[in-house]
């Protein structure tokens, strides 16, 4: 398995979640290409619904600026859970997974 310097130092990023074909993981530089051109697509038929939120009224130049903006997380302010934190529900893999940080 190919080292992940980025998880070493962030160890959010190294986190995956997968159940049923879904995967659930931290959005990563490679990925805002995609992530801009999908805020900016049109993602609901009836925009004018109820469910359509304020925030999708807008430009979408607009939209995708805003999405795409960072915050400011530095290995000095990110705080590690205890290791004693109890996680419920979750396979054995995924146990071992987050206790070393694999990803495989």
């Amino acid at each position: 398995m190919k080292r992940d310097v980025l998880a070493e130092l962030y160890p959010p990023l190294g986190l995956t979640v997968t159940a049923d074909g879904l995967t659930l993981r931290l959005l990563r530089d490679s990925d805002l290409p995609a992530y801009a051109d999908l805020i900016a697509a049109r993602l609901f038929a009836d925009e004018d619904a109820p469910y359509v939120f304020a925030w999708w009224d807008r430009d979408p130049t607009l939209r995708q600026r805003e999405s795409l903006q960072r915050v400011a997380v530095t290995p000095d302010t990110f705080v590690r859970p205890p290791a004693e934190v109890k996680v419920t529900g979750l396979t054995a893999k995924l146990r071992r997974q987050l206790a070393v940080g694999d990803q495989s």
